[in-house]
């Protein structure tokens, strides 16, 4: 659909004053050798590897890296004095409406954010690698990031930092590590109850696609048999580095190749701990042509840039949900003073080299520019393929080139329930584990209470191996889930079936919850036939503590629940073979079904697909609803029965 004629009007009207306003494409991602942000010993900024070193450093649990001498058998416990971060980590995450847009914001991960005080001195042999970066311990004991200072606009000395001082176009400077704040824009996504977190602020820059030539035909990729151009979202740098992964790149001169730099080293890995990792949920990344135009379908769809469905924990907006009324934003030309989508940037973002607009006439509400995931259906000298942005005063119709070093980055995420930075956490003495409750996803649980956060490289005494009875899935916070931890029993029994044939429950409808595995099985426990060989999986659930330390309480996952238990399979692959156990999600995806106590419901189909990144089933077997882990139903698998209990 064309624009709107007063769009049209706009833009004749102000296209002079833009066009000294932005200093466009060509000038925004010049050849300025220091774009990439690289420097031998300093932190590189989201466009480079720098000093970060090989693939460890993954945030330990307590948010931030310790306060210990460095030693990394000691840093994958985390930190139980709680000294670094005290003041910004304790913020808890406030409840939420349903239904409804919202304005509430919770703190959830950690970013270098402000540039360091003049008064606080930086000890570099207190270091600690965290995903990409490496943080360095300041005398008022945060941690800070080291990074090149490349401002936009040179040494100008216009832009300026939160503190006044003036942003460099070289050197090195320090920027504090902070909590990230995230605005929940809407908290009822896909009508499940699912929240979207929009970062407050523009937290750094990254290129869209990296190519060295304006005409970036010569740079077009060959994917699967398909070119691809430099505004594809599902083959972009920003996707891999937003996620950790590897992606595909075509440099002037250069033979195509698979770059991985980011790998399991991006933003999502250095933000946050594993085990707010596994808390964020994968998303259906819808980049359909329908989301390159606005709400109100008034730009033109990028049909012919459009790309498929990703599966990302980490994303950008689209122009679609940045002009959605229900998620707060208003029309695509909607601009000015309190427009919902000006992000102010940090100073950590201002030192890469973010565009603020022209500082000869800004005002104070100005923000900063930020890029979206959705292409343009322009073509700029019929070779540049753009990419759709905000303004700095909130328009959301402004195209850029997608190798523009000078656009700023605002994540996105989903989670199903809000899910704050952890509180310090105490150590104890004397125990098996490191830490009381409150329990935190991924922590092993022992039988005397007390729990060890799992890290990568975790070695446990066969005392602790001997003593463990269950790893922590959920944490609490979900109103559905409820409010105590969740944990699965460390073995797995394969090959029963849930019931007989000829059992009373085989062909009986259960008004079994979805979320409460506990009452679903006071509900199969009450036929008059329940027994070990009429309902075998059932009944092995439920004297699963019969044989064990903790001999109650234990019980056959509802299906969410059971969702909780799957995400070890993703998140935390090492974990069993820690504690000496057979990992029960070892076997090849497609060759299990894990039961659950949740019973097919009247509206169920005989079976119906999940998302194609969990490559999963829901199937009605034998009435219980069980979590095949492949689409294809008929195939020979293994019946796989695991157990939870809350603490």
């Amino acid at each position: 659909m064309k624009k709107s004629v007063r769009k049209s009007l706009f833009i004749i009207i102000v296209f002079s004053f833009l066009f000294m306003l932005f200093a466009g494409c060509s000038n925004s991602s010049g050849g300025d050798d220091n774009s990439n942000g690289t420097q031998s010993g300093t932190t590189q900024t989201p466009g480079g590897s720098g000093d970060a070193g090989g693939d460890e450093g993954e945030p330990d649990d307590s948010g931030e890296p310790d306060d210990d001498d460095g030693n990394d058998s000691e840093n994958v416990n985390g930190n139980g004095n709680g000294e670094s971060g005290n003041e910004s980590g304790n913020n808890e995450g406030e409840d939420i409406s349903q239904n409804t847009n919202t304005t509430k914001e919770v703190l959830f991960g950690y970013w270098p954010q402000t540039i360091k005080a003049d008064d606080v001195e930086i000890n570099e042999s207190d270091s600690k690698v965290v995903g990409a970066f490496t943080y360095y311990k300041g005398n008022d004991g945060e941690w800070y990031a080291k990074a090149k200072q490349n401002d936009f606009y040179g040494s100008s000395g216009k832009n300026k930092y939160s503190n006044g001082a003036v942003v460099g176009s070289s050197g090195d400077a320090y920027f504090k590590v902070e909590p990230i704040k995230w605005k929940v824009i809407y908290d009822d996504y896909y009508g499940e109850g699912k929240k979207i977190l929009l970062a407050d602020k523009i937290l750094f820059w990254q290129q869209f696609y990296t190519y060295d030539s304006y005409y970036e035909n010569i740079v077009d990729r060959t994917i699967n048999g398909k070119t691809v151009y430099a505004n594809n979202y599902k083959y972009s740098k920003i996707r891999a580095y937003l996620n950790g992964l590897e992606y595909e790149e075509k440099a002037l001169g250069q033979q195509q190749k698979t770059k991985n730099d980011f790998k399991n080293k991006g933003f999502l890995q250095t933000a946050f701990t594993v085990s707010q990792q596994a808390s964020i949920l994968v998303n259906d990344v819808n980049n359909s042509a329908t989301t390159t135009t606005d709400s109100n379908f008034e730009l033109e769809m990028a049909t012919d840039f459009a790309c498929e469905t990703t599966f990302d924990k980490i994303f950008l907006l689209s122009e679609a949900e940045v002009t959605e009324p229900e998620f707060g934003f208003s029309e695509y030309d909607s601009y000015g003073e309190g427009n919902a989508r000006i992000k102010k940037a940090t100073d950590f973002a201002k030192a890469n080299g973010l565009y603020l607009g022209n500082l000869d006439c800004a005002e104070d509400w100005w923000g900063g520019c930020w890029c979206l995931r959705s292409p343009s259906n322009v073509v700029s000298d019929a070779t540049q393929h753009l990419i759709r942005g905000v303004g700095v005063c909130g328009d959301a119709d402004i195209d850029w080139c997608p190798n523009d070093w000078a656009t700023g980055i605002v994540p996105a995420l989903v989670v199903d329930y809000l899910i704050e930075n952890p509180k310090p956490r105490t150590e104890v003495q004397g125990k098996h584990g490191k830490y009381e409750k409150p329990y935190e996803i991924g922590d092993i649980v022992f039988n005397d209470g007390s729990a060890i956060p799992y890290e990568k490289g975790l070695s446990l005494t066969w005392d602790q191996k001997s003593s463990a009875v269950a790893i922590i899935v959920y944490a609490g916070g979900n109103e559905n889930l409820g409010d105590k931890p969740l944990g699965v029993g460390l073995t797995a029994d394969y090959g029963k079936i849930w019931a007989d044939s000829s059992a009373l429950g085989y062909n009986t409808k259960i008004a079994a919850s979805e979320y409460n595995g506990t009452a679903n099985m006071n509900l199969i426990k009450q036929f008059s036939d329940y027994s070990a060989e009429k309902y075998p999986a059932v009944w092995w659930a439920d004297h699963y503590g019969d044989s064990n330390v903790i001999s109650e309480g234990w019980y056959l996952p509802a299906y969410k629940e059971l969702e909780k238990v799957l995400s070890l399979y993703e998140e935390y692959p090492g974990i069993f073979e820690a504690l000496d156990k057979t990992n029960p999600f070892a076997l090849e995806p497609g060759d299990c079904i894990f039961w659950t106590s949740s019973a097919v419901t009247e509206s169920d189909s005989y079976y119906s697909y999940l998302s194609e990144a969990e490559k999963c089933i829901i199937t009605n077997n034998l009435n219980g609803k069980g979590y095949n882990k492949k689409d294809d139903y008929y195939s020979n698998v293994t019946n796989i029965t695991c157990v939870v209990q809350k603490f």
